[in-house]
């Protein structure tokens, strides 16, 4: 009995899809590392899988901010990893593949992470009108789109 509350409360404690939406917002205006920490932070405990190709590509975001080289590569490279497994699992997750392109798209070549850039984007397109994603946010989706 003791450990169902204790899930329960963890639970109810945990960001969840209910806050999709609004870490959606965020995550697009994450700039600063302590920004990109607290999303982190308020994020990575959540149980929704929607959420996780988020929190991987701000893991890369801290790549840009860092100081130090191996840092910077250290941050880039889970995130990566991270973001590559989920869709290696969920290959038809219109948001993974998103940032994947985002991510893509301002990557400095020496890393060559660019392979899916342009199959992303068609990808994107091809499905953002018959996704469930509220329409501010497929507006927003268009728009980081067409910048390629």
């Amino acid at each position: 009995m003791t450990s169902f509350f204790l899930s329960f409360i963890l639970f109810l404690s945990s960001p969840h899809c209910s806050q999709r939406e609004k870490m959606q917002q965020e995550f697009h205006t994450l700039e600063t590392t302590g920004q990109i920490k607290r999303f982190l932070k308020t994020y990575e405990g959540t149980n929704c899988e929607d959420i996780k190709p988020y929190l991987f590509t701000a893991h890369m975001l801290l790549a840009k901010n860092a100081f130090w080289p191996h840092q910077k590569i250290n941050h880039f490279t889970f995130g990566k990893e991270k973001l590559e497994e989920f869709i290696k699992k969920n290959p038809q997750h219109l948001e993974a593949k998103y940032l994947r392109m985002l991510v893509q798209r301002t990557c400095p070549s020496f890393l060559k992470y660019n392979a899916n850039l342009f199959q992303d984007r068609i990808y994107v397109l091809k499905h953002l009108k018959n996704s469930s994603l509220p329409s501010d946010y497929k507006k927003t989706i268009l728009k980081n789109t067409e910048l390629l």
